[in-house]
């Protein structure tokens, strides 16, 4: 078994299906101990085909070729769960009200418990830790609890990638770039699609009527930050938005159609670091034995 450990996220499982084409990466995490909490599996089949349904140049046939391509590459993972019930019957039933208190962190969701499956796999094993997952919001909030009860890094697909590329000797720089280069087009091809929605979005004669100045600013932060890759204001706008949930429906509906973005937050933001990572690489190797 491998002396480091990687817990992974939904949304980093699923951005490692949907550019590794034939399964050649999935296979190499076999140089890690992967770790998966069930209510991250969960997520991963709930979301994971998304993406399909936003490709509108897939036919109903290809479409259908996709999902079963996905479903065998999502078994690829099982072996990786952890069970709730391992954690509880070594650290105990209340563990998970335990990390609510220390962390004040309170949704029952996936970064949730695998910041739980972290702090169990970091007290009961000597190990380098890694959780990663491409949720900005939920790296910024968990970020002082992982330092604070000393479990491990918080790292995102990218350096998952690196890692993948520092530890397998077959695994080429060519290759490296080219899952870089697919990673950032899950973003962009979202930014650029969320962009003409936008454009082609009808405000309801209600808005139009009201002459809201606070809705056509907030629209043009919005339609700036996803042309720019910037996400400076991506979080604020989007709550802008949701906070007024009933006026801004159509609006709303979107952003949720398009939920790969949600994750991304401020300048140094995934999307920008690919593009920064993949030119250091054009300049500098990283040293392999």
């Amino acid at each position: 078994m491998s002396a480091i450990t990687c817990v992974l996220d939904a949304c980093s499982i699923i951005n490692l299906i949907h550019i590794d084409e034939d399964e050649v990466l999935l296979k190499r995490l076999k140089h890690l101990d992967i770790l998966i909490c069930e209510c991250v599996f969960k997520e991963v089949n709930a979301n994971v085909y998304k993406r399909l349904y936003l490709d509108q140049t897939l036919s109903k046939d290809e479409n259908a070729k996709q999902r079963k391509i996905i479903d065998q590459k999502i078994n690829l993972f099982r072996g990786y769960q952890v069970s709730d019930n391992d954690i509880i019957e070594d650290l105990g039933e209340d563990i998970f009200s335990k990390v609510k208190e220390l962390s004040k962190y309170f949704k029952n969701n996936g970064e949730f418990f695998s910041s739980v499956l972290c702090l169990y796999k970091s007290r009961c094993e000597p190990t380098k830790l890694f959780f990663h997952t491409d949720d900005f919001p939920a790296r910024e909030e968990f970020s002082s609890f992982y330092k604070r009860q000393q479990i491990g890094y918080i790292e995102d697909t990218a350096d998952l990638l690196l890692l993948l590329y520092r530890l397998d000797d077959d695994f080429k720089k060519n290759e490296l770039d080219e899952l870089l280069s697919k990673l950032f087009a899950q973003y962009a091809s979202q930014a650029s699609e969320l962009i003409k929605k936008l454009q082609n979005y009808q405000l309801p004669q209600k808005l139009l009527r009201d002459r809201d100045k606070d809705l056509r600013k907030h629209l043009y932060v919005l339609k700036s930050e996803l042309e720019s890759y910037k996400f400076e204001n991506f979080q604020k706008t989007k709550e802008f938005f949701f906070g007024k949930r009933r006026r801004y429906k159509g609006i709303c509906d979107l952003l949720e159609s398009f939920d790969l973005l949600s994750d991304l937050g401020g300048e140094n933001n995934l999307v920008n670091k690919i593009a920064k990572i993949r030119r250091d690489l054009k300049q500098h190797s990283i040293y392999k034995l």
